[in-house]
């Protein structure tokens, strides 16, 4: 996973247009393929690895979030985003899952977990 800086506009720059000729987030690399458009990556991700367990693919991707969370309150930034909205079913499911302990092992992600919670309410 490699964090892509919106403000610093890196989606418009050629490297990620070679990903995503439109430019939007999220893309995803996996050898020859390329993605775009979350749900067809979530779909592949789940397909392709279903085999790895949810601790350790949450586990590195609450890595880069936990961060990430630590510069800012949001993944989205300083204010409450796309970013956050689209994680909002997600970490709610999880969170009353066994797999809320790989969000609680992370200090700032735990926090963040709380609050895009509250924010779906």
């Amino acid at each position: 996973m490699v964090p892509v800086d919106l403000g610093a506009r890196e989606h418009k720059k050629e490297s990620y247009l070679s990903l995503n000729s439109f430019g939007h987030v999220p893309a995803l690399q996996d050898g020859g393929l390329k993605l775009f458009e979350s749900r067809a990556i979530s779909k592949y991700i789940a397909s392709t690895y279903s085999d790895k367990g949810i601790e350790l693919r949450s586990g590195k991707v609450l890595d880069v979030y936990e961060a990430r969370l630590g510069r800012t309150q949001y993944l989205s930034g300083d204010s409450f985003g796309l970013a956050d909205v689209h994680h909002q079913p997600v970490v709610h499911y999880l969170m009353n899952t066994p797999a809320k302990a790989v969000f609680e092992a992370r200090p700032h992600v735990s926090k963040w977990a709380k609050v895009v919670e509250v924010q779906n309410k």
